[in-house]
């Protein structure tokens, strides 16, 4: 189903939805479970045996991997996990450090609570206000003079 007025949004779900979800198809690892894997991977802050030795100091929310060992683990073709950690990355999901044989991957996560400078905080909520007041309109439920009236009292708070 296509909706022109789709409006952004972020879900809570822990792993366990993810889980229920998923179609599981022999060994070979679903969309969902791999996606899941680097997100576990990212946290526990992962480096694949194989690179162990290698001297790569990671930040939060980075793990150091192989191609080929994430395709063995996942029962994939290393040509489908390279398309797949191209498609999260076109869409936002992770962050890649490309290295001669191995990849970090980053993924963008929010641990605890931020630590965001007040400023940041002020325009994060005004964003959330001016948000919420345009898709009253983009819903109907509000009309044009009524959301510029709300837009312009957001704006002189």
């Amino acid at each position: 189903m296509r909706n022109r007025n789709e409006a952004p949004a972020a879900i809570l779900a822990n792993v366990e939805v993810f889980d229920y979800l998923k179609e599981k198809v022999g060994e070979r690892k679903t969309r969902t479970e791999a996606y899941c894997d680097l997100l576990d991977k990212s946290l526990a802050g992962f480096v694949s045996p194989f690179l162990r030795r290698q001297d790569y100091d990671l930040s939060p929310c980075q793990c150091h991997v192989t191609v080929s060992d994430l395709a063995s683990e996942w029962h994939w073709h290393r040509a489908t996990v390279r398309s797949f950690l191209d498609t999260l990355e076109a869409l936002g999901q992770l962050e890649r450090i490309r290295l001669a044989k191995s990849v970090v991957i980053t993924m963008p996560l929010r641990t605890g609570t931020p630590a965001m400078p007040d400023s940041g905080r002020e325009e994060a909520d005004f964003a959330t206000r001016i948000q919420e007041a345009l898709y009253d309109w983009i819903i109907g439920k509000a009309t044009s003079f009524d959301v510029g009236k709300s837009c312009g009292q957001i704006m002189r708070q």
